[in-house]
């Protein structure tokens, strides 16, 4: 963690982090201010349309870097320094992704940049209004799903997850495991050491939609019991979606195409 009060803290976290293997970290929390000057003026609904910018931007900066940045409130005022309103708070847990990656080695989230997304959003047509019409646009909606307000818990984030992974994958309605499994395989390489945790992961998913796992209220503050394994199938199936998105950005591809072959 980093106050930013000077850069020598981030000096010496790095340096104790690259020296003492059991202390190892890839992230250090900056805070950094964001200005954001609008070319054209605002009559009205200034917060509504000014959020909607922040999440947008958000969304092609974690299909960008590997790694997360929060919104925390801001003030939008006019050019004369007229106060306005206030910006949300968007947050996700998208770090968590990667730190799962970066422990079980699987899988290995390619880096793409902001110029490279930016570029893949407008070629392919995609976009964060309306309904979705493709199955990349389906994989980016469902990603959106994974950001929040900090207002209350949700447990819905693993359901999009999957929704966006079998979106990009799966054909039809059968054998959707084992279509995940072996084009997961094939695009992000197999896993090796963990080729379970999808069946698990699966497994979990189908007795969490069905009502076969115990869960809390909306409104409940006893989450911990539950959160241990939800959190952690969440941050597995949110590395492989993230994985699988970067990859068609990298590649320039609308969706994955397979082709069932007989060999001679």
């Amino acid at each position: 963690y980093s106050s930013k009060f000077d850069n020598n803290e981030n000096v010496e976290i790095k340096q104790i982090s690259n020296n003492h293997s059991f202390f190892h970290t890839q992230w250090i929390t900056e805070f950094l201010e964001l200005k954001i000057d609008l070319e054209f003026p605002i009559k009205d609904f200034e917060e509504i349309i000014i959020n909607h910018l922040i999440k947008r931007l958000s969304l092609i900066i974690h299909l960008s870097y590997n790694t997360k940045v929060d919104f925390l409130s801001g003030v939008i005022h006019d050019s004369n320094d007229k106060y306005l309103a206030k910006t949300e708070i968007l947050i996700s847990s998208i770090d968590m992704a990667y730190s799962h990656s970066f422990l079980i080695k699987w899988p290995q989230i390619k880096k793409v940049s902001f110029e490279q997304t930016v570029k893949w959003f407008f070629e392919k047509g995609l976009h964060t209004d309306g309904v979705s019409k493709t199955k990349s646009q389906r994989a980016v909606n469902a990603f959106s799903y994974l950001f929040s307000n900090l207002k209350e818990k949700e447990t819905s984030e693993l359901f999009w997850t999957m929704v966006g992974i079998e979106s990009l994958l799966a054909e039809g309605r059968n054998s959707i495991i084992n279509q995940i499994k072996t084009k997961t395989s094939l695009i992000l390489g197999e896993p090796k050491e963990f080729k379970k945790k999808l069946d698990k992961l699966y497994n979990y998913r189908s007795r969490f939609v069905h009502g076969d796992i115990d869960f809390p209220a909306k409104f409940s503050s006893d989450f911990e019991i539950f959160e241990k394994e939800y959190w952690d199938y969440l941050q597995f199936a949110s590395s492989i979606l993230i994985a699988l998105i970067k990859e068609l950005i990298n590649s320039e591809k609308h969706e994955f195409n397979f082709q069932y072959r007989l060999l001679e």
